[in-house]
């Protein structure tokens, strides 16, 4: 699972939506997908955004090809000061072995 979120976040952020969306089995009972692009706008433009300066997973469990992670993203804006978001990400693992995101809450 671990692989996906990277890859998930790596092509969302180098504006390569289409191929991110390609990781996604998105629950909508679970999360709504719009929320978390509205969410993740707002903050760009509240922040003042300039860049991800990391990626971290705080916390992940793999059981029964479920899966669930804390993941901290941290921006550095234009004053070059951190702000960091906290995602939950919930995934699930298909017959061929592969992890797809179902979905992303922010704090």
């Amino acid at each position: 699972m671990e692989d996906i979120i990277y890859d998930y976040y790596e092509r969302l952020y180098s504006q390569r939506l289409e191929e991110s969306q390609e990781l996604l089995d998105w629950d909508l009972k679970e999360a709504s997908i719009i929320d978390y692009y509205s969410t993740m706008n707002k903050t760009a433009t509240k922040h003042k955004i300039k860049r991800i300066k990391d990626l971290v997973i705080t916390a992940i469990n793999e059981t029964d090809h479920r899966g669930e992670a804390v993941v901290n993203i941290i921006y550095e804006d234009e004053d070059q000061q951190e702000i960091i978001e906290v995602n939950w990400i919930k995934g699930i693992q298909n017959i061929e072995k592969e992890w797809k995101i179902t979905s992303i809450r922010r704090e």
